[in-house]
């Protein structure tokens, strides 16, 4: 993370312990608060990677979110607990301070209204979400 334009970066990890993390994304109008989907750190299997988080159904995948120079604080508010399905995409809305979607790989999508306290799953699943979402 940089807070002088790219001059310097720092690990910003507090709170967080040992995490995969995925997708990122921060808040248009508070740009002080930045939201992570994050699993647990990936095991070697047969000298090979194999994270929980790309595993349908077993990601134990949480959203997290930083306020500052806080440390970072899991989400709950409404989310199953651990998630199933990795968010592959957080997606934060231009002019909408306080509003966070979270595309699932099971093709669920998340809302938060109020800065991630709390969460609604949307009335339809988009067939997985693998990549970048657009809200619009």
């Amino acid at each position: 993370m940089s807070s002088d334009h790219g001059k310097s970066w720092h690990k910003p990890k507090h709170g967080l312990g040992s995490k995969y993390g995925w997708a990122v994304a921060a808040d248009p109008v508070r740009p002080e608060i930045w939201y992570l989907s994050a699993s647990v750190m990936p095991r070697l299997w047969r000298g090979e990677f194999e994270p929980l988080a790309h595993q349908d159904g077993q990601a134990h995948a949480h959203i997290y979110r930083k306020v500052g120079d806080d440390s970072w604080e899991q989400l709950t508010g409404g989310l199953p607990d651990p998630l199933d399905y990795l968010p592959y995409d957080l997606v934060t809305v231009h002019g909408c301070p306080g509003n966070v979607f979270a595309g699932m790989a099971n093709g669920d999508v998340w809302h938060s209204g109020d800065y991630g306290d709390t969460w609604v799953r949307l009335p339809f699943n988009l067939g997985g979400v693998h990549g970048s979402m657009v809200i619009i």
